[in-house]
């Protein structure tokens, strides 16, 4: 048996700059998120019959598929896996037709992730599954194909316009993690230490809001507003992209009161600008007076979200329960030593 895992992300800053080519038209563009050790899971067996099994732990259910259903016209409009009955399961199928497998398999995924949490969880998913099936066929390839390939493969699959990429990477790496875009690819710098965990850690509160929200939809209609030549959204994302860098040279200081103030100001900066992007709950939170700050994770509008303060107690815990919501484990990984 194979079995591989992939930390799960918390997006601090410079989100949506991760959007080519948006990334290419900022100054000094950085965005910056960390690993939990909260996981994505997959595991693959060989079985006797030519037939493809996956046990999803998320959605409680099993599938099972013939290896003559994985051709080229079984993935496309009218084909065998356009049926609703099947599509919760594209992705994976798409990833393990890439291998273009000649015996059977017996898959179980658990994304370690609530539904549409903003997590990054179906692209570590994605990312888990096809770093398992590599080693399955034996197959090698280099961090960036690997990115390349699992991302091309969901932006296909998702069909909502573009995907950014800083999802991808803390199941690669681990750590607190520092992406730059380079002309030649992504630049990965690693920034954990055991000092900047703790403060994470002890600052941050990481809850599920229990709303789903979807990433691909949210980031097109940015993309487009973006691209009509939107002056006061191109303004917004401009200043993101200030904060994003001031808040890098903040962790290259180890100026963590400098970070954690920045981190605030860019949830204020996303709250004001974006509609919807916070909702009336999370802001409800904000407004605690031992809370500095709400950061909403992903593409907004539900999810999950930080929340900043360096004051733990159960007010806090008490309200995000009343409200419906669920504190989640917040612990920061430690690098990944092989990639």
């Amino acid at each position: 048996m194979i079995k591989e895992s992939g930390s799960l992300r918390v997006d601090l800053l410079g989100g949506t700059l991760d959007l080519e080519p948006l990334n290419y038209l900022f100054q000094d563009v950085v965005t910056l998120n960390l690993a939990l050790q909260s996981c994505a899971v997959c595991s693959i067996e060989r079985q006797e019959d030519a037939a493809l099994s996956i046990e999803s732990l998320d959605y409680q259910k099993e599938y099972h598929f013939s290896l003559d259903q994985l051709n080229a016209n079984s993935f496309y409009q009218d084909g065998f896996f356009s049926d609703h009955v099947f599509k919760e399961m594209l992705f994976v199928v798409s990833l393990c037709d890439y291998f273009k497998p000649k015996q059977g398999l017996k898959i179980q995924l658990s994304s370690g992730s609530p539904p549409g949490a903003g997590l990054g969880g179906s692209s570590t998913m994605g990312l888990t599954l096809f770093n398992a099936l590599a080693r399955f066929f034996k197959s090698s390839f280099s961090v960036e194909q690997k990115i390349r390939i699992v991302k091309n493969i969901e932006a296909k699959i998702l069909n909502s316009g573009i995907s950014g990429y800083q999802d991808y990477y803390p199941a690669c790496y681990g750590g607190v993690l520092a992406l730059h875009p380079k002309l030649a690819g992504v630049e990965v710098e690693q920034l954990y230490s055991d000092q900047l965990a703790k403060e994470l850690e002890g600052n941050l509160i990481l809850a599920y809001s229990g709303q789903t929200r979807l990433s691909g939809l949210n980031n097109w209609n940015l993309y487009q507003k973006f691209f009509s030549a939107d002056a006061p959204l191109k303004k917004a994302l401009a200043q993101l992209a200030i904060l994003s860098h001031q808040a890098y040279q903040s962790l290259l200081r180890s100026d963590y009161a400098d970070f954690f103030k920045l981190l605030c100001r860019e949830g204020e900066l996303r709250r004001d600008f974006f509609p919807g992007f916070e909702t009336a709950a999370m802001s409800r939170l904000r407004n605690l007076p031992t809370v500095r700050g709400v950061k909403v994770c992903g593409a907004g509008g539900g999810g999950c979200f930080l929340i900043i303060t360096n004051d733990q107690n159960t007010e806090v815990f008490d309200e995000i329960n009343r409200l419906g919501m669920q504190r989640l484990n917040f612990q920061v990984a430690r690098p990944v030593e092989e990639n």
